[in-house]
């Protein structure tokens, strides 16, 4: 059986539509299991009616306490073999269960990953589409592990490192989860810290072309708007990453690169947003600030070089000269080109 877990908050305009996408699964042996993270709107009310009219659908209702808490919730309370995430505003194709247990079936993985197509668009995040799968062990999960957080394809694979970090686009053997959960105490890409450390405690892992997963990016999603607690939230995210790297013994290069891509996020999403309430001395004195942050300094300073693309080499020599002109033009010229990343 699959448990196929959704955490609920405030997902009244959604939460049928994504529902009704796994009721609707060629694939029958799943049982669906909805958090409600102490929604304000009528969540609650859909996710009984939900309940009553299926015998398949199972609701536990929580004090708001964050999406991590909600799938731990899910995760305690799985009668399922499996465990797949689906969030309250996304849904899936309905082969989509089918097609990925075709796959643990023929392979026996304790993880397969498949793409993620964004919205109702050709657009996806995924492998290339003529490589069915990859088998991977050993090293090669070091790898795919060591891309959450540099971004790299290592070897003869091909897909998107982006969407490896996601908990969506996946299906898990419980049991090769070892207990783990998701981290409560970090409120960004808590996905990506459990699939760390997912990943390494487990011994095959699959990498498919499959697109079956629609994932909607919508205001509060989307990853340009502005947070007022980034700049912790990103210390606490790297802080942890770093105790995995070492707990894991990953090659330290590989967190470096992740940390340079993080201040990028820190930029984007803070610093530089365009809807940040900060002056334009106020910018600079950020960013001033920054040169002398030692999470930051560190990996700018000892990243190998020739491990980084164009752009990211420009932004460590900015960064080393602490050029805050410097770093504002990059950020202004590449964001009008549409290539941040």
């Amino acid at each position: 059986m699959i448990s196929v877990i959704i955490p609920v908050f405030n997902a009244e305009k959604t939460l049928m539509k994504c529902v009704q996408s796994i009721l609707n699964q060629t694939y029958r042996d799943f049982e669906i299991i909805i958090v409600n993270d102490g929604s304000t709107d009528s969540s609650e009310v859909l996710c009984q009616k939900i309940a009553c009219d299926n015998k398949c659908v199972r609701i536990f209702t929580t004090e708001n306490g964050g999406v991590s808490k909600a799938r731990n919730i899910g995760i305690q309370n799985a009668w399922g073999d499996y465990l797949t995430f689906v969030d309250a505003d996304d849904y899936i194709d309905s082969d989509y269960l089918e097609r990925y247990m075709q796959i643990i079936h023929k392979t026996d993985a304790d993880i397969v990953l498949g793409g993620v197509v964004i919205g109702d668009s050709e657009k996806c995040m995924s492998v290339d589409s003529s490589v069915s799968a990859n088998i991977l062990q050993g090293k090669k999960i070091e790898e795919l592990t060591c891309s959450i957080l540099d971004n790299k394809i290592y070897g003869n694979m091909v897909y998107v490192p982006q969407s490896v970090g996601f908990s969506c686009g996946k299906i898990y053997q419980k049991d090769a989860l070892s207990g783990l959960s998701f981290p409560e105490g970090i409120p960004i890409r808590e996905d990506a810290i459990f699939n760390i450390q997912a990943f390494m405690a487990a011994k095959k892992i699959v990498v498919t072309n499959l697109r079956g997963y629609h994932y909607i990016i919508n205001g509060q999603s989307a990853t340009g708007r502005f947070r007022f607690n980034y700049t912790s939230e990103a210390k606490t995210f790297l802080n942890k990453c770093l105790q995995l790297w070492d707990d894991y013994n990953l090659p330290i290069n590989s967190y470096h690169i992740g940390v340079l891509y993080t201040y990028m996020s820190w930029l984007k999403m803070y610093a530089l947003n365009a809807n940040a309430p900060f002056t334009k001395q106020q910018k600079i004195q950020l960013l001033q600030e920054s040169f002398e942050d030692e999470v930051y300094s560190d990996s700018f300073n000892r990243v190998a070089k020739n491990t980084l693309n164009y752009q990211y080499k420009l932004l460590r020599l900015l960064f080393v000269n602490k050029s805050t002109a410097g770093i504002q033009t990059m950020f202004l010229l590449y964001k009008v080109k549409g290539k941040m990343k």
